[in-house]
């Protein structure tokens, strides 16, 4: 379709989901596409463990934790502060590990989840991809990278899983 000539154009990168919060930043900023700027604002929003079972996807997250069997070896990655993924598949009995390029979010994950491991560094340059995992899980992660991040991520995903196990 044509455009007419009169008709503004826009030329802009993709903008943070929060972008009302961070203005005009683009995605790509920094390693935490933009989180590390608003972290406490996230923090806050996942406060409370009685809102952990309604936030987006947790429902969905629950149901896929369930699959695996205790003890099973899952990677949470772009993981926050651990609400509610984390919180979800330790409750669930798995051995979970976690990357966070945030270091306020990293921080803030230790807390709440001391002795758990966890990787402050983007999801790009992890070294749990050194490992296998029965499970990968990457909630809310890739729209946020740059399309050759994302084909690196999914491709080191899946040479990271173990031969019988499933990706989300």
């Amino acid at each position: 379709m044509k455009t007419p000539s009169s008709a503004p154009t826009v030329d802009c990168e993709p903008l943070h989901p929060l972008s009302s919060t961070l203005g005009s930043m683009p995605m790509n900023m920094d390693g935490s596409n933009g989180y590390e700027g608003i972290a406490g604002i996230y923090i806050a929003g996942r406060g409370t463990r009685a809102r952990v079972g309604d936030s987006v996807g947790a429902a969905t997250v629950r149901a896929w934790a369930q699959a695996f069997r205790p003890g099973a070896t899952v990677l949470d990655l772009g993981s926050g502060p651990g609400e509610p993924s984390t919180r979800i598949l330790r409750e669930a009995g798995l051995a979970t590990y976690a990357v966070d390029a945030s270091p306020t979010m990293v921080a803030a994950f230790r807390e709440r989840f001391p002795g758990v491991p966890i990787e402050q560094n983007t999801v790009e340059a992890s070294g749990f991809f050194d490992r296998t995992f029965d499970g990968v899980l990457a909630w809310g992660l890739l729209f946020l990278l740059q399309p050759a991040a994302q084909a690196l991520v999914i491709e080191k995903v899946a040479r990271a899983l173990n031969s019988s196990a499933g990706a989300s």
